[in-house]
């Protein structure tokens, strides 16, 4: 298992013969070019590169091609940035969700104040929470929140609050779907 792996005997075998076949062949090619042509700053291979930047200079296509480029280039740092910051704001809105839940769970639900337990309210804020649709609709259902006791109606707030996922929440919309969960925790 002592096999060298590089040269291969079938790779790399140009027409000199040996493995460095390939960069004679590309020396060959460069010095009739720097014979032929005048010498200029920058070495012998200096002529193809001033040749090179004139004819940059004169092709408008290129010069549109950069520019489309470069066009590319920024409309993808801006769209990576504005994800960074969309993925920000979800991580804080993560976290403030985590340490409310933790403060429930430390502290034990608080029910202040005088809540409606009659069952045509209660039915109708079930009908609200099935046709949640986010961020827009919360202050209203958090205000229904504070005024309805649904203490007994736990499992059925919950397929509400699930069948409005499924039907009337976007997907960007789901973190008002958790704050509504977390406030009926509370």
């Amino acid at each position: 298992n002592n096999v060298p792996l590089w040269p291969h005997p079938h790779r790399g075998m140009g027409k000199a013969g040996n493995a460095g076949g390939g960069q004679a062949k590309a020396k060959a090619k460069a010095e009739p070019a720097a014979k032929g042509a005048p010498a200029k700053e920058g070495g012998a291979s200096g002529g193809g590169a001033a040749k090179a930047a004139k004819a940059k200079e004169t092709d408008p296509k290129a010069d549109s091609a950069a520019k489309a480029a470069d066009e590319a280039k920024a409309k993808l740092v801006e769209e990576a940035q504005q994800q960074l910051q969309d993925d920000e704001r979800a991580e804080k809105t993560r976290c403030d969700l985590r340490e409310k839940n933790k403060k429930i769970t430390a502290d034990g639900a608080k029910l202040s104040g005088n809540r409606d337990k009659s069952i045509a309210r209660v039915t109708k804020f079930q009908n609200k929470l099935k046709l949640f649709k986010g961020e827009s609709e919360f202050s209203g259902v958090e205000k229904d929140i504070d005024g309805v006791d649904a203490s007994k109606y736990v499992s059925e707030l919950a397929e509400c609050i699930m069948e409005a996922a499924g039907v009337s929440l976007k997907l960007k919309e789901l973190p008002a779907g958790a704050k509504v969960c977390t406030r009926l925790r509370a």
